[in-house]
């Protein structure tokens, strides 16, 4: 499983989990911490962080809230059951699903460089795009009553 934290101007962290391991909310914070640090070293002018959850399952994202709110985020909603609103389902996994189509994976070396490979042709407009389109698309599913239209 790929975890990823990305913003407006790059991959902030990511992560290619071994098979198997449940993600708990422990483990989960502890990489939450990580990122924290990271963005204090890499901005520390920047003091307002807007977080976007993928698909959090609700029991968890209520600690992992929580937890965010320690510190100082701003927390975005997501729209329930609507797989094509979040951050990377949208954006991030259609590109990367479309870079790997068709490559001969056999080990897990060979997804690291493909992934690497793949995150190096991102540009920054890729980053600042999916961005910056996702209040549109919530925008457009609410004023169709919650119908994803495209």
């Amino acid at each position: 499983m790929l975890c990823i934290w990305w913003s407006v101007h790059s991959i902030e962290r990511r992560e290619l989990l071994a098979e198997g391991p449940t993600v708990t909310a422990d483990v989960y914070f502890k990489r939450l911490r990580d990122l924290k640090a990271n963005l204090e070293n890499a901005r520390p002018q920047q003091h307002k962080v807007y977080f976007c959850h993928g698909s959090l399952r609700p029991h968890i994202a209520r600690t992992v809230n929580a937890e965010l709110m320690k510190f100082r985020c701003t927390i975005l909603p997501n729209p329930p059951y609507s797989s094509n609103l979040a951050y990377s389902d949208y954006h991030l996994f259609p590109h990367l699903q479309h870079h790997l189509f068709g490559q001969k994976l056999q080990i897990r070396d060979d997804f690291e460089e493909a992934l690497e490979h793949f995150f190096k042709k991102r540009s920054p407009a890729f980053w600042s795009r999916g961005t910056y389109d996702l209040p549109k698309r919530w925008r457009k599913t609410s004023d169709a009553f919650g119908a994803c239209l495209e």
